[in-house]
């Protein structure tokens, strides 16, 4: 099933955020935005990255949302963040789809948001250590194929039955 297909299938409706952006939300709960065009992530670190991957040329990217470390229990190990991975144990035990996922999660770009993260913090998330990377654990999903498609629409069930109860 192709991803349109399958935010229609699940009845997940697309609300325009800002030029470009929508967020996915399926009963009032945001579960992923999505960013077309030239400026998908707005932080310059990541734009030569896009040019790379062809979004100044009409790429897209998919971020999908994770229950994030503010809501899930973490325990400081030596400065280490450990990520409860409560709810995705079926998905991680697919090591495909977990590799897949926990190779886009983001590196610290210094953005200054809330996260107040930069340089980067270590994490232990789905069992696997990472470093540099963002407190958000933001996972874009730049022009996505057919495994990474599979991935976010894996993704977001998971979250829809957290989040959603659906």
């Amino acid at each position: 099933m192709d991803f349109a297909a399958y935010l229609k299938c699940g009845k997940i409706n697309l609300v325009n955020t800002n030029t470009d952006t929508w967020k996915a939300v399926k009963n009032g709960v945001a579960i992923c935005y999505i960013k077309t065009g030239a400026d998908t992530i707005p932080h310059s670190k990541m734009q030569a990255e896009q040019k790379a991957d062809g979004l100044s040329n009409g790429g897209w990217v998919v971020y999908p949302h994770v229950s994030c470390v503010e809501e899930m229990p973490a325990i400081d190990a030596g400065g280490v963040n450990i990520i409860a991975s409560i709810g995705y144990e079926k998905f991680i035990s697919n090591e495909k789809m977990k590799s897949i996922a926990l190779s886009k999660v983001r590196a610290c770009i210094c953005c200054g948001n809330k996260a107040k993260c930069a340089p980067g913090i270590t994490i232990i998330f789905w069992g696997a250590e990472l470093t540099g990377r963002c407190k958000f654990v933001a996972m874009p999903f730049v022009n996505p194929g057919r495994e990474e498609a599979e991935c976010i629409m894996a993704l977001i069930d998971i979250y829809c039955r957290l989040k959603c109860g659906t």
